[in-house]
């Protein structure tokens, strides 16, 4: 029996450094355009195909955690506190980013290693796989968003024309995942137990976040900036509520965060790869 052959595709763009070391990486990605639509399209037909409530699920998990929450606010269970909106509304939108937030780094995390044959023999940017990875949380947004405005309009409330933003907005937020997500990507190929370990992490870090609560008012209210989605929480009830936001210095420190973390685990991984592809 011939031994299968392991192609390891190392990028050129690791010799280069600066300014030439990004024009690479961008061409490189740009070259392999039509892979990338290719694996997006597959993602997003594959997820659910023999599922029976399909891109349903999608709306499931939100609405039975905004549920279990509600009650135990409105049963005084849990001293939740004022909110900017009506209970549901603010619990909901927030679960709709965090979920985001969140399904990017799980999806990332398991994007390398579900596709270990392919990252083994074939020459590509392995990065493509990530990105391929997210757009099925980022679907799944776009699936709970007329929920989301139904929910404004049984309860009679508009959002500002401003909330209208949000798409352009959030986007530092899905940078700061995508960033994330290729460490845990590349990580996870050699040391397996990432993937469980992010889900119990996630987990716990929600409740560290205003996802469920507003930002309490006491000398432990630090705590919830420990957790880098909490600035993008701030701004999205900010918007759905007033049209403005009230801390703009926490949202542009967190842009500024978040695109950073992009940059440089983007040319992490590219350094590393094609190190820990034999190691997986």
């Amino acid at each position: 029996m011939q031994n299968s052959q392991t192609i390891i595709h190392s990028p050129a763009g690791i010799r280069l450094h600066g300014l030439g070391a990004w024009k690479w990486m961008i061409a490189d990605l740009w070259r392999y355009r039509e892979l990338l639509e290719r694996m997006i399209h597959r993602e997003l037909a594959v997820r659910y195909r023999q599922s029976l409530l399909g891109y349903v699920w999608a709306l499931i998990l939100p609405l039975v955690s905004v549920s279990i929450f509600a009650f135990l606010a409105h049963s005084r269970i849990l001293n939740i506190g004022a909110t900017s909106l009506p209970y549901v509304l603010f619990a909901l939108s927030n679960l709709c980013l965090w979920h985001l937030f969140s399904g990017i780094l799980v999806a990332s995390a398991n994007s390398l290693s579900s596709a270990e044959p392919m990252i083994r023999r074939t020459g590509f940017p392995r990065e493509i796989l990530v990105l391929a990875a997210i757009s099925r949380p980022i679907m799944e947004l776009l699936i709970r968003l007329p929920l989301l405005i139904l929910l404004f309009a049984g309860y009679g409330i508009l959002p500002p024309l401003a909330a209208l933003c949000l798409p352009v907005l959030l986007l530092p937020l899905v940078a700061l995942g995508t960033g994330l997500g290729l460490i845990l990507a590349a990580t996870n190929l050699a040391i397996r137990d990432i993937s469980q370990a992010l889900t119990v992490f996630l987990s716990f870090a929600m409740f560290l976040a205003p996802v469920v609560y507003p930002i309490p008012v006491n000398p432990y209210m630090w705590l919830v900036y420990l957790n880098p989605v909490t600035p993008f929480l701030e701004m999205l009830q900010d918007m759905l509520s007033t049209g403005m936001i009230e801390e703009p210095g926490h949202y542009i420190a967190a842009c500024l965060f978040s695109f950073s973390v992009l940059l440089v685990a983007w040319r992490w991984f590219h350094l590393v790869i094609h190190r820990i592809i034999p190691l997986a």
